[in-house]
C-alpha cells in the first residue's frame, strides 16, 4: 500500500496513536484497560463509518 493512499488526517492519527501508545505504557494497568477499550470502540466506529460512506 502506497503512502499516497493515506490522507493527512490518517497520518496525523498515526502520529497521535504512536504518542498515545507511549503514554499508555506509563499508566497503571487498570487505566490502560479502560483506555484501550475506548480506543478500540472508536476505531471500530470510525472504520464502520468509512465503510458506510464508501471510503
Amino acid at each position: 500500500m502506497s503512502s499516497s493512499s493515506f490522507s493527512n488526517s490518517d497520518r496525523l492519527a498515526a502520529v497521535m496513536f504512536d504518542n498515545l501508545l507511549i503514554g499508555l505504557n506509563r499508566l497503571p494497568n487498570g487505566l490502560q484497560a479502560v483506555l484501550w477499550t475506548q480506543l478500540n470502540l472508536y476505531l471500530v466506529q470510525r472504520q464502520s463509518q468509512k465503510i458506510r460512506l464508501g471510503l
